[in-house]
């Protein structure tokens, strides 16, 4: 309250963060190439598998400008990534006894992957219309000699 005389307050509300009406499920497309080996009666088998995954419309956080009247991100599908492996197994069966019950068995495994983020689009951040340090700045961050400086004055 400031000012003199008689003052009412009066309650409020606002929204924090904005609707994305057009948010979706994520989508991808996943190709899968497998196979598998039995040698010597099953003995030693061996199994190699390939797969790819691209991702189109990942949903990311977008940072907003600061005039939409909040400050918190918004999720959108922005970005796309794609992602590359392989899988191999080899097990053989070292020991097998069907009297006693002894069975001696192993088992390697090895995989590799490549994730690889294709694309942030809107996703990237948002170097529009705001504030640093108390002085108003337009423009991109390259634009704006502010956008890596802060100004700062001593506080009374």
């Amino acid at each position: 309250m400031f000012g003199p005389g008689t003052q009412n307050l009066v309650g409020g509300a606002a929204p924090t963060r904005l609707s994305n009406p057009n948010l979706q499920w994520e989508e991808n497309t996943q190709t899968n190439l497998g196979i598998d080996l039995g040698l010597l009666d099953n003995r030693i088998q061996a199994s190699v598998d390939l797969y790819t995954r691209k991702s189109p419309n990942l949903i990311a956080s977008v940072p907003v400008t600061y005039t939409s009247g909040t400050s918190e991100n918004i999720n959108t599908n922005a970005a796309s990534a794609t992602n590359k492996g392989i899988d191999v197994a080899i097990t053989t069966n070292n020991f097998v006894n069907n009297d006693n019950g002894f069975t001696w068995t192993t088992t390697l495994n090895f995989s590799t992957y490549k994730n690889e983020l294709k694309s942030l689009g809107a996703g990237q951040p948002f170097f529009g219309q705001g504030t640093r340090g108390g002085l108003a700045w337009y423009g991109t961050q390259r634009e704006c000699p502010l956008a890596r400086s802060t100004a700062t004055w001593p506080m009374a």
